[in-house]
């Protein structure tokens, strides 16, 4: 960790980031508050491979006048040349403004609608690419703003990462849980609204590592009694071994349920408050380990709910996902942006 407090891994470090430890590969992984500054790099990946995650949350104290860096990812310059705003993201006019490099256009643009101050936005960007296209996107407080077809998707390399670029004055506010994410292996990725139905195997991989992110939305239509289904990652039955819940996720007595195998108790588990019916509900669990421990954190509506060291981090193979499992009957639902991001190649 580097005096900024960010992490990194196998990334090019320049002057200021001299103490930084590093982890796994390609990715940046901050998930404590800072104030945005003027030219304040935070490391410098050695790719940005054509399919990424990029997510942060944003706190806007004030407004000004012209551009406000927020963050910018580049490989030199403010925007000579493509690749320089990968992407670059200001607010101006009260609003977020995310450039980017797409069909070879150095700098497409989005502008969003007006921002409010004091209050936690959640921003994440998403490329997932597959023979030779790819498909932008941009979320901010977990709604689909803005998608694009991306048909030149490309790998930049020598990517500086900047919270507060060189070329404007910061904006005044503060960002957190800022992650970039690029090349992971072995991943889900169901975008789409689907309703959750019993025994619906969506993948399996061929491995689920010790560090991996999974996240998606629910909304309830109903409550019943006993375990309804959400999701279920398992080696292979319901509760038999440890791995069988990595996790498993149910509604009950109206919470979330969510069970998984840490610290050696197999069905190691956490009970929310009551949720609401009817509207969405973001769900992220994330486990990020480094030399054989790990920490385990369950996100709801972006809020940390529940931490818990895990001490003996596993490497699961032949892993099946559901979003309704074979064994209990499944919660009356849907769910979407269904994604199983697996390591750090």
């Amino acid at each position: 960790m580097n005096s900024n407090g960010f992490y990194f891994s196998h990334v090019i470090l320049g002057e200021s980031l001299a103490n930084a430890v590093l982890k796994s590969k390609y990715f940046v992984d901050n998930e404590v508050e800072e104030t945005l500054k003027k030219n304040n790099l935070v490391a410098v990946l050695s790719k940005l491979e054509q399919s990424f995650d990029i997510y942060f949350d944003l706190k806007l104290n004030s407004f000004s006048d012209g551009f406000r860096s927020v963050i910018h990812l580049t490989i030199g310059e403010d925007n000579s040349k493509y690749g320089d705003r990968i992407p670059g993201i200001w607010v101006s006019n009260q609003k977020l403004l995310v450039a980017f490099a797409i069909n070879n256009n150095k700098n497409e643009y989005f502008e969003s609608k007006p921002l409010q101050r004091g209050q936690w936005i959640n921003i994440h960007l998403r490329q997932h690419a597959e023979s030779g296209r790819a498909s932008y996107t941009l979320y901010i407080n977990n709604e689909n703003v803005y998608t694009v077809p991306n048909l030149n998707p490309q790998v930049f390399t020598n990517v500086k990462v900047y919270a507060g670029d060189p070329w404007y004055e910061n904006q005044d506010g503060s960002i957190k849980k800022f992650n970039v994410i690029s090349v992971y292996s072995d991943f889900v990725d169901k975008e789409d609204e689907e309703t959750l139905k019993k025994n619906n195997l969506v993948a399996v991989l061929s491995k689920l590592e010790q560090t991996f992110d999974i996240y998606f939305d629910l909304k309830l239509n109903s409550f019943s009694d006993g375990f309804r289904s959400v999701i279920h990652l398992t080696i292979g039955e319901d509760n038999s071994k440890y791995g069988d819940r990595i996790p498993g996720i149910w509604v009950s007595n109206q919470k979330l349920l969510v069970a998984f195998a840490i610290n050696n108790n197999k069905n190691e588990y956490f009970e929310s408050k009551p949720l609401q019916r009817g509207q969405w509900i973001n769900i992220h669990i994330r486990q990020h380990a480094e030399s054989g421990r790990a920490s385990y954190t369950l996100y709801i509506n972006n809020e940390n709910v529940y931490t818990v060291p895990n001490l003996n981090p596993q490497v699961f193979t032949n892993v099946k996902v559901y979003a309704g499992d074979p064994w209990y009957e499944v919660q009356d639902g849907y769910i979407r942006k269904f994604n199983v991001i697996n390591g750090f190649l």
